[in-house]
């Protein structure tokens, strides 16, 4: 398996893009109103506590996907950041399956329990903060789009190294495999 490129999140424009996303659920709610924001002490109070609660769903559906995938995801804290990474090098669809999964599956809960009238306050604000925490879990995704069979991914600090499987080594008399 030889290394073929690495990428690293840009935390400024992630956090640019993430701010974005908050502005645009603002304004979102401003003109279409899904969900009464009057401010009071009962919407402070669900405001920060969506934010422990997202942000541990989100890594939870994380380490569950990929525990389904047959991975091992290791869990870690590091103020403020709540994450999942993986010792083991993971298939690029893998990859992109197990990001993608919380921005479908916790959103798609989120929209449910809104509709649903279940405390919309708190899950409307569990919604926004998914989507935003889904940013870098996106820009990854969209990085690997077209990298599928053949080719692994293994988690950095920053990012990821990309790596693609070599082919096996050429028959010994008769040189390397032709393409049929």
């Amino acid at each position: 398996m030889e290394k073929v490129g690495s990428a690293a999140v840009n935390r400024r424009v992630a956090l640019f893009v993430a701010t974005l996303v908050g502005v645009g659920f603002g304004a979102y709610n401003t003109y279409r109103s899904p969900v009464d924001l009057t401010p009071s002490a009962a919407l402070a109070v669900f405001l920060v506590l969506s934010i422990p609660l997202t942000a541990v769903v989100h890594e939870l559906t994380h380490g569950l996907t990929s525990r389904l995938l047959g991975y091992r995801p290791r869990y870690g804290f590091k103020p403020p950041l709540v994450y999942v990474t993986f010792d083991e090098k993971v298939t690029a669809l893998h990859y992109k399956v197990i990001a993608l999964a919380p921005f479908v599956a916790v959103s798609a809960a989120c929209v449910a329990l809104v509709a649903w009238r279940v405390v919309p306050q708190l899950f409307y604000f569990c919604l926004m903060i998914n989507v935003m925490g889904a940013v870098g879990d996106l820009w990854a995704t969209a990085r690997l789009l077209f990298r599928n069979r053949g080719y692994w991914v293994q988690d950095t600090k920053s990012g990821f190294d990309l790596y693609r499987e070599t082919p096996s080594a050429p028959a010994a008399a008769g040189g390397p495999p032709r393409a049929g």
